[in-house]
């Protein structure tokens, strides 16, 4: 504070001898440029409204003196000050121009006349004589540096006209969480320029420009494409607001810039200005009605020093003894001159000063440097209603306070979706993007049909906007080149702003994520195997076996007879096995074991027939899917197919030599038109599609919402079901469910006959063996009895015919010799046993 009271103080320097009152009248100097009519008129009437405001000045009135000066012409700009300063000037205004100003400051410097400025200077040192009410440079900078962080800016240009202009950008250099491009603007056309820039695809521009050139450049930039929804503008002038932005009110790019005044609130000394005009027959220009940050800051700037006098000339601390206006060659700021004599007296004590002033540009205040540091800018953005409207403020000590909150931009992005036409890219793809039958007499949006058709249309009707649907030129989806890294298709399209939307059987990528933005998915799939149905053989008889090739049959019946064999001869070996046939007897003569060979091909047969098998399947891992992937890139003739429906058609052509990995949402509509596919297995992974839009894209958010609409009322489920079924489709599904309906298929003779015939064979095995026993059987009864074969096959044959009763006596043999025993058989077999008859 102590800068702002010593340049007030010094006023009195060269005016004030011993006295306490200030003059009646106090003369202040204006100096300015052929181009700033407006800064006179505001300096005049600033003088104007002191004087008729009686509470500040109120016994003296200041004078207004003004000069015009070509611009840069130092030498008559240093001709008209020494002329100004031959009568006595309490201060100097002015002027903007840089070279005359210094050239002016230079002057007031060496004369030790205040100089009070309010143009933009880069300078960051101020002189003793000095003081300037533009804000701060570094303080701007750093004001820049916080809106953009607020806005999420990472990545941005800097358009530039001056070397000047870099100092109020130089926070945003330094800043290391930005990549900054800057780029000067040259001549009159800016157009090459600019398309390098959308060339680059920059979408965020800082345009740090001079009040007059903003037009021009926004006009150039409209004309090459490079504003739009997807382009964003931050403008550093504080004239930001004067500008007319009506031409880009409705194109949808986002313009943000800031103010140091509000022209609206301004309008009351506007209409002062025309009447004070009017009394002197005079008619204010158009470029005259409205007012200027430099014009408020002029106008600020007066009241500002009146303010200043009006204080210290109320103080006690000011002694003066007599007053005598001096030659302005012979006036100092510090200290008593000797020529003054011992009566002049001035202490330095400055805390009865009032402090800072609310003026036209806010509080004005200085630091201790001298500097406007401390000020408020309010944050302007574009908007369809108002063109420009307050959405936030910055302050030193507040920072960044955004008041427009999220309902507020939602709403103003939906109402420029409103009734705009966006270009919808696609790509021919069924059942999401078809062409009608007669597509070639139709034209527009009417050639085309299906699911994504639909969807769009949908969307469209939530949201009110219209569309035109166009065929991508190189029918790609959208994949980047691996060596120049470039992207192809209707990724490629969104990137270069040729579309607005994006749309087919479209997944969501990691690294289409990164190149485009995506939508909320409006389909959720995985990727599955479609194969080709088993064609149905016409059954044999011993269809029975098919189960098993003849090989396997084979091996199967060796692998019998070798575990067979292997057991009887194991049992053989195997102590345990040996058992004793007489468990009375303690020390038998004989043991037996119970294994015969026969027993142990029953054992074996019993063992087939009582046990199962189950099959557990193996995990798999990615090196396993590793190694299909080298088997299929190494596979001859090529196992990949450029798109899904020649993948399909290999399917059916292949006699299930072939199978194809695809989407399952694509498979479900190919078998449900094709009956001889089918799809194999679940899902291999989990993907989802979505409507890929332009990166940063201000309609994601719309979009997305308007499909989470669209999957809660169902209406994606009908969508879905209208073109994967009732449009040509499931005519398979409706014959399958026919078939579950009706139960399991009815197994007919030609199905199992075989059985039956391997039932018949053995049944006739079985009865040839048991009449070869039968017959052997009595052939030995006959030999046993000495009676003829024929009696004795007589006797046994009339008592098997009887069918009656279930015992038969024992027939016994009379043993050759008294040592010989006498063996008994019964009726069903030679079961003998020992007798104790002799």
């Amino acid at each position: 504070m102590r800068i702002l009271i010593i340049n007030f103080l010094l006023v009195f320097c060269y005016c004030l001898l011993g006295s306490n009152a200030l003059p009646n009248q106090i003369v202040i100097g204006g100096i300015f440029d052929e181009k700033d009519k407006l800064l006179e008129l505001a300096f005049r009437y600033a003088v104007e409204r002191i004087n008729n405001d009686r509470s500040t000045l109120s016994h003296s009135t200041l004078v207004a003196q003004g000069v015009w000066l070509p611009a840069d012409d130092s030498y008559r700009a240093a001709r008209d000050v020494c002329d100004i300063l031959r009568s006595p000037v309490a201060a100097i205004f002015g002027p903007q121009l840089e070279k005359t100003a210094n050239h002016v400051q230079s002057i007031c410097d060496a004369m030790e006349i205040p100089h009070i400025e309010t143009r933009w200077d880069y300078k960051l040192t101020r002189d003793a004589y000095s003081i300037n009410l533009y804000p701060y440079p570094p303080s701007l900078s750093e004001a820049y540096r916080r809106i953009l962080m607020a806005l999420q800016w990472r990545e941005f240009v800097i358009l530039y006209d001056t070397n000047d202009a870099l100092v109020k950008v130089q926070t945003l250099l330094r800043e290391s969480s930005f990549l900054v491009t800057v780029r000067q603007l040259e001549g009159e056309d800016y157009r090459p320029l600019l398309k390098e820039i959308r060339r680059a695809q920059q979408k965020r521009i800082v345009l740090d420009v001079s009040s007059n050139l903003i037009y021009t450049v926004l006009k150039q930039a409209a004309q090459i494409g490079l504003m739009g929804e997807y382009y964003n503008y931050f403008i550093t002038s504080l004239d930001f607001n004067q500008v007319d932005l009506e031409e880009f009110k409705y194109s949808g790019t986002n313009i943000t810039g800031i103010q140091l005044i509000e022209p609206r609130k301004l309008q009351h000394i506007v209409e002062d200005w025309k009447f004070g005009e009017r009394r002197f027959a005079r008619i204010l220009e158009p470029d005259l009605l409205k007012i200027t940050t430099e014009a408020a800051l002029m106008y600020d700037a007066v009241s500002l020093f009146a303010r200043g006098l009006d204080t210290l000339s109320s103080s006690h601390d000011v002694d003066i003894q007599e007053i005598n206006l001096f030659p302005l060659s012979h006036m100092k700021w510090y200290g008593s001159p000797p020529q003054f004599g011992d009566g002049y007296k001035m202490e330095r004590n400055f805390s009865t000063y009032s402090g800072p002033v609310i003026g036209l540009t806010g509080l004005v205040k200085f630091d201790r440097m001298g500097f406007r540091s401390d000020f408020e800018l309010d944050i302007l953005e574009m908007d369809q209603n108002e063109t420009l409207k307050k959405v936030g403020s910055w302050s030193l000590s507040g920072k960044v306070n955004y008041t427009k909150s999220w309902a507020d931009t939602k709403g103003a992005v939906e109402k420029n979706l409103k009734n705009k036409t966006l270009i919808v890219m696609v790509a021919k793809a069924d059942p999401y993007v078809m062409m009608k039958k007669d597509s070639m007499a139709l034209a527009g949006n009417d050639q085309f049909e299906g699911f994504c058709i639909d969807l769009i249309h949908e969307i469209s009707l939530i949201r009110g906007f219209n569309y035109t649907f166009k065929l991508v030129p190189d029918g790609s989806y959208g994949s980047r080149d691996q060596v120049t890294g470039e992207w192809n298709g209707i990724v490629r399209q969104l990137m270069d702003h040729k579309a607005d939307l994006g749309i087919v059987d479209f997944t969501i990528t990691y690294e289409r994520e990164e190149a485009v933005d995506f939508s909320m998915p409006f389909m959720n799939l995985g990727i599955s195997i479609i194969y080709k149905k088993p064609q149905k053989k016409a059954p044999s008889l011993f269809s029975f076996t098919s189960p098993f090739s003849p090989d396997v049959w084979l091996y199967m019946a060796t692998a019998y007879l070798g575990v067979s064999v292997l057991l009887f001869i194991l049992a053989r070996i195997a102590p345990n096995e040996w058992d004793n046939p007489h468990p009375c007897i303690q020390d038998p003569e004989e043991l037996e074991n119970a294994i015969s060979l026969s027993n142990a091909f029953w054992f074996t047969i019993g063992s087939l027939m009582q046990q199962g098998s189950d099959i557990a399947p193996k995990d798999s891992t990615i090196p396993t899917y590793q190694r299909m992937w080298a088997a299929m890139s190494s596979a001859r003739p090529s196992v990949f197919t450029d798109t899904n429906e020649a993948g399909v058609e290999r399917v059916s052509k292949s006699n299930g030599q072939y199978a194809f990995l695809m989407e399952s949402s694509s498979i479900e509509f190919q078998v449900e038109r094709k009956c001889d596919l089918m799809q194999v297995g679940g899902l291999l992974d989990s993907k989802s599609y979505g409507i890929a839009l332009p990166p940063e894209s201000p309609y994601t958010d719309p979009i997305s919402s308007a499909v989470l609409r669209l999957k809660e009322n169902g209406k994606l489920h009908q969508l879905k079901t209208r073109w994967w079924k009732e449009r040509s489709g499931g005519r398979c599904m409706h014959e399958a469910s026919s078939a579950k309906s009706s139960g399991a298929n009815e197994l007919g003779l030609s199905n199992v006959g075989g059985v039956f015939v391997v039932l018949i064979g053995g049944m006739g095995i079985a009865a040839l063996v048991a009449i070869c026993e039968f017959l052997w059987n009595a052939r030995e009864l006959a030999t046993d009895e000495t009676a003829s074969f024929c009696d004795e096959l007589g006797s046994e044959v009339r008592f098997i015919m009887k069918c009656s009763g279930s015992t038969k006596p024992v027939r016994k043999k009379a043993p050759s010799t008294p040592e010989e025993p006498l063996f008994t058989y019964g009726s069903y077999g030679a079961n003998y046993g020992y007798s104790d008859r002799k």
